[in-house]
């Protein structure tokens, strides 16, 4: 699985920087600076004044931005947001559990940012790594409960395949030729499993909503013992590698609901 937090941060410098030249404070700063360039007669040693001050103080704002914790987990939030496209989440509640995931993901990110010198740092780093991984596993898992709930693919396959399979009992009542016989077995056998599967997607969609919700808490509570494992001191290693292995079993859980949900979703739809 490529490393998600990785590729994120690659993309935070320039974006955090396009972030603290673009900011409000900065903007604002270069407004007062021309309004005070149009007040001020021409020529005027003042304007000199005006125009240090302006780059000093916009200056300050850029680098304030670059190394702030809390700026710097904002952007690596935002990015996340994007590459996920939670936007495209048509149905507001899961959606909304989604959303509330990569919250959890930028408090951490502010917790790793302000962490300096500690044995625990790169313990914690990894289970980062492996929380980017497990919202982006919910986020597929959300789409996939999203599409349901709008495939109109589902809705026929469900009013289509009864007929198919009647129709075949009734042509096997009559039909004499045992090899047209073992043909139409064999896709009453197809048809059966594909009804099958679609009742098992049906049963699994019908939990979903639960597991996000599932899903929420336990990240909620595994970010909770990470702020706990980086705010304070003498907590021990052995710590940190208990909640590493937790949101690696917590990920190992997502990632096979998703293989499977996946496989239900593709047979489904199935036409063979």
């Amino acid at each position: 699985m490529p490393n998600l937090r990785a590729d994120v941060e690659g993309k935070s410098a320039g974006a955090a920087l396009q972030y603290a030249f673009f900011r409000t404070e900065g903007a604002l700063i270069v407004a007062g600076a021309i309004v005070a360039f149009a007040l001020l007669p021409f020529p005027s040693r003042r304007w000199v004044w005006w125009l240090a001050l302006g780059l000093i103080g916009w200056g300050a704002i850029v680098v304030t931005s670059l190394t702030d914790p809390e700026t710097t987990a904002k952007v690596m939030w935002q990015l996340l947001r994007e590459r996920l496209k939670l936007d495209e989440i048509q149905n507001d509640q899961i959606g909304d559990r989604v959303r509330a995931m990569t919250d959890y993901i930028r408090a951490v990110e502010t917790d790793l940012r302000r962490l300096e010198d500690s044995p625990n740092k790169a313990g914690l780093e990894a289970a980062a790594g492996m929380l980017y991984d497990w919202v982006e596993q919910s986020a597929l898992f959300a789409r996939f409960v999203d599409t349901y709930r709008r495939d109109y693919r589902l809705e026929e396959r469900r009013a289509e395949l009864p007929q198919l399979i009647q129709t075949l009992v009734a042509r096997l009542k009559y039909e004499k030729d045992q090899a047209i016989i073992d043909r139409l077995n064999r896709e009453m056998e197809s048809l059966g499993k594909a009804w099958q599967t679609l009742g098992l997607l049906d049963a699994q969609m019908q939990q979903a909503e639960p597991q996000l919700g599932q899903m929420l808490t336990a990240l909620a509570r595994a970010t909770s013992e990470m702020h706990v494992i980086a705010s304070e001191r003498g907590v021990g290693q052995d710590h940190a590698s208990r909640i590493k292995l937790e949101i690696q079993r917590h990920l190992g859980q997502i990632t096979d609901l998703v293989t499977q949900m996946e496989q239900l979703y593709s047979e489904a739809l199935n036409k063979r």
